[in-house]
C-alpha cells in the first residue's frame, strides 16, 4: 500500500492504509462486490487470493446509488466500472474475503488508488447500499468504483480485447435467468450490444480533464 497521502474523490470512498485495513479485518466480516469479470467463479482465479472462490460462494444482490458501464480505464482500454448516480442500481455478486492478504491480492489486480498512483479504480463502502442479500451485523462490503469523469473518458478508449465476451460468457454459464436479464438492463453487454464498444466514439483531449 502506498505511503503517500492521496485525495478522496468519491462520497463512499475508503481511505486505504495498512493500519486501517488491519483494524477493519480485526473487527469486521469483509466482503467484496463483483459486477464485471468477478460475476462468476473463474473471474476470481489468479487474483492473488489463497482462498479459492467457488460458484456457491457468490451471492446475487443489487447495488444502489451506482451505475455500471465501461468506466474502468487503464492503459488506453476500458473495462466494466461503476460511477456514483443516486437514481441508478445494478445487479452484482457478493463474495467473502477471508484475510487481509487475500484482499491485498485482489486489489492489486484491480489497480486501486491507495496502492497505485496510476490507478484504475477507487474503493468504496457499499454496505448500506445493498439489497437482495442478508448480511451479518459486522459486515463491511467494499466495491471498486470510478470517478464520474470516466463516463466521458471511456469514449476515447478501446474495449479491452476479449474482456466483454469473457464476462458475458461467464454470466451466461453461472448466473440465474433473472440475473442475466437484469444484467443487460443495468449496464451489461451481450454479444450483440458489445459490438459498439470496440471503436472509440470520440477524440478525448486530456487537457480538458480537471
Amino acid at each position: 500500500m502506498t505511503k503517500t497521502r492521496y485525495p478522496l474523490k468519491l462520497k463512499d470512498e475508503v481511505y486505504i492504509t495498512r493500519d486501517g485495513m488491519e483494524t477493519l479485518f480485526a473487527k469486521k466480516k469483509v466482503y467484496a462486490i463483483g459486477y464485471g469479470s468477478l460475476l462468476f467463479a473463474d473471474g476470481w482465479q489468479k487474483r492473488g487470493m489463497r482462498v479459492e472462490t467457488v460458484p456457491k460462494d457468490l451471492k446475487e444482490c443489487t447495488v444502489h446509488g451506482y451505475k455500471r458501464g465501461p468506466f474502468g480505464i487503464h492503459s488506453g482500454v476500458h473495462f466494466y466500472g461503476a460511477i456514483p448516480e443516486d437514481a441508478s442500481n445494478f445487479n452484482a455478486v457478493l463474495n467473502p474475503i477471508h484475510t487481509l492478504r487475500d484482499w491485498e491480492g485482489l486489489m492489486q489486480t484491480e489497480l486501486i488508488a491507495g496502492m497505485f498512483q496510476n490507478y484504475n479504480y477507487r474503493v468504496v463502502d457499499v454496505t448500506k447500499l445493498l439489497s437482495g442479500v442478508k448480511l451479518p451485523k459486522n459486515a463491511s462490503v467494499q466495491m471498486v468504483a470510478n470517478e464520474p469523469i470516466n463516463e466521458q473518458r471511456f469514449e476515447a478508449m478501446r474495449a479491452a480485447p476479449g474482456y466483454y465476451s469473457y464476462v458475458w460468457r461467464g454470466v451466461m454459464e453461472e448466473r440465474s435467468k433473472t440475473f442475466k436479464k437484469e444484467f443487460l438492463e443495468s449496464g451489461g453487454y451481450d454479444y450483440n450490444t458489445m459490438a459498439g464498444l470496440f471503436t472509440p466514439k470520440k477524440e478525448w483531449m486530456t487537457q480538458n480533464v480537471k
